[in-house]
């Protein structure tokens, strides 16, 4: 065979070789994410989140169908992540639908608080009652005085029976309307907490509880990439925070900035501090209390993920609120 045809038939294995990693890889990154794909979906409600449900198929067929090693790269990269914002598209809807539950439990409480106000409104009216059917029996037991010193003694039993049991009545009554008011407000206090909780996810702010206290986290996306001021649209989304740390009056807060490892030491560290006090400047443009709040920044130095992905660095961007106990 001439040199030509061994270098004909080098170049045909060489291209066959690739194309069949190529494919095997395609194949397994495309097998992994939609196998995850499939789970996702048996574990939430499509309905919620169609439109991100939409673009996840159209990027596993458009993958399907690529052979350039490059774009299926891209892909495996965006179909993970808008697998990351249906699953986030549909966690909101939830919490969406749990936040109009909760709203009509509260109306269903008033009802119940209207309900007894009617109650111990016909209490009352049977208390005049008994009242009015005491001071008739005095009346008849005066009338009767005339007849025989017999009925008389035993109409003042008659009323003495009765006032005892008025007493207690009203002692039962006065009772039960305490324990009702006490429970009235453990609900509202429980509701307040579960409502102000929804406020703080549905505004993309995550809260937690630890051992230090109550954290509330402000992901990557209230800034733009590289930049520590927030916008004032975005801004706006701390109100509910505002509101917790009001409710917190005896607590500590402490407004701690993070970033992942990419960039300078020096870089990263300006940068949290920087975004720590863009979060701090705002809170008090809302209405907060400027001695309460503390702000510093940490860089690259706590992070909460691992920085060799595009989503753990993401998760390390963050900015932190913490309510200490």
């Amino acid at each position: 065979m001439s040199i030509r045809g061994f270098a004909t038939l080098f170049i045909a294995f060489t291209m066959l070789a690739s194309i069949g990693c190529s494919t095997t890889s395609r194949d397994l990154g495309l097998d992994r994410l939609s196998a995850q794909w499939a789970r996702e979906l048996s574990a939430s409600d499509r309905s919620l989140a169609p439109l991100a449900a939409l673009q996840v198929d159209a990027l596993l067929e458009r993958w399907r169908t690529s052979e350039n090693r490059k774009e299926r790269a891209e892909l495996e990269f965006l179909v993970t992540q808008r697998i990351a914002v249906y699953r986030a598209n549909t966690e909101l809807a939830q919490q969406r639908l749990l936040l109009a539950e909760l709203r009509i439990e509260a109306e269903q409480l008033k009802q119940r608080r209207s309900a007894q106000v009617l109650e111990s409104a016909h209490l009352e009216s049977e208390k005049l009652r008994l009242r009015n059917l005491a001071e008739r029996e005095s009346s008849e037991r005066a009338q009767a005085q005339a007849q025989a010193l017999l009925a008389e003694r035993d109409a003042q039993m008659l009323a003495r029976d009765l006032a005892e049991r008025e007493a207690e009545l009203a002692n039962e009554l006065a009772a039960a309307q305490a324990r009702k008011a006490e429970l009235a407000e453990q609900e509202a206090l429980l509701r307040g907490a579960q409502v102000d909780a929804l406020l703080l996810e549905l505004s993309g702010l995550k809260p937690r509880q630890t051992k230090r206290g109550q954290v509330i986290v402000l992901s990557e996306k209230f800034f733009a990439p590289g930049q520590a001021e927030l916008s004032a649209k975005i801004a706006k989304d701390l109100q509910p925070l505002l509101t917790i740390i009001n409710k917190s009056s005896a607590a500590r807060i402490s407004i701690e900035g993070h970033t992942d490892s990419k960039g300078s030491a020096t870089g990263n560290q300006k940068l949290s501090k920087l975004r720590a006090d863009s979060v701090k400047q705002a809170l008090i443009a809302l209405g907060a209390d400027a001695a309460r709040l503390d702000s510093i920044g940490f860089g690259a130095a706590s992070p909460v993920a691992g920085n060799d992905t595009a989503f753990g660095r993401s998760q390390n961007r963050r900015v932190e609120v913490w309510l200490e106990k």
